[in-house]
């Protein structure tokens, strides 16, 4: 059998990207169209425009329960204790390390930090590590019931602003202040009378 009835398996690098070809057809497509280039091109646009995007943006306020949740997600994945570094990554993602306001950030994520050490929420290994407590748990705990108890009330305030919104336009309309016109309306019904006209005269 020759080489090219075959069936190839073709590898391609540009920088970390990575392409493969187990067609000589989709091989031959790509050298004459450049695709794989042009999709490299677009994903390395696609990250200098959400990098730029993200400099610009403010980094979020990081509350006292956020950075405990921080830390609480990160040892639930890791399995250990949390670095501050480890902790801005899961509040801010992985580009916080580009943002020009990651100084201010990354101060105040310290000290709520040492505050939650102080209330026994969290305690700290060697100045660095972080982990949670049993009462930072509770206090984790009572905060999302509390949360979603504050979502709820909410939830039927929206509720009862449509059904009040509901019920006003229906009164105006019962009170004939604002009328629609019929989709439908059937003059008479062959049975009856041909001087029937429940529509009234045409316009």
């Amino acid at each position: 059998m020759r080489a090219w009835q075959g069936s190839p398996e073709i590898y391609q690098f540009l920088g970390t990207f990575e392409a493969k070809w187990i067609s000589w057809v989709d091989f031959a497509f790509d050298q004459r169209f450049r695709t794989f280039r042009a999709r490299v091109a677009f994903e390395k646009f696609k990250r200098k425009a959400f990098s730029a995007y993200y400099a610009r943006t403010k980094l979020v306020s990081t509350e006292r329960m956020t950075v405990l949740d921080a830390v609480f997600q990160e040892q639930m994945a890791s399995g250990s204790s949390a670095t501050y570094l480890q902790i801005m990554m899961r509040i801010h993602g992985p580009e916080y390390f580009l943002h020009p306001a990651r100084s201010a950030a990354t101060s105040r994520v310290q000290m709520l930090l040492s505050g939650l050490v102080e209330t026994r929420e969290l305690q700290v290994s060697r100045q660095i590590d972080y982990s949670i407590t049993g009462q930072g748990i509770a206090a984790l705990e009572l905060y999302e019931e509390q949360e979603r108890k504050h979502q709820e009330v909410i939830g039927i305030q929206k509720k009862m602003m449509w059904l009040t919104a509901i019920l006003l336009l229906s009164a105006i309309v019962q009170a004939g202040l604002l009328k629609f016109p019929a989709l439908v309306c059937v003059k008479a019904w062959p049975w009856e009378s041909a001087t029937v006209d429940r529509c009234g005269p045409s316009k």
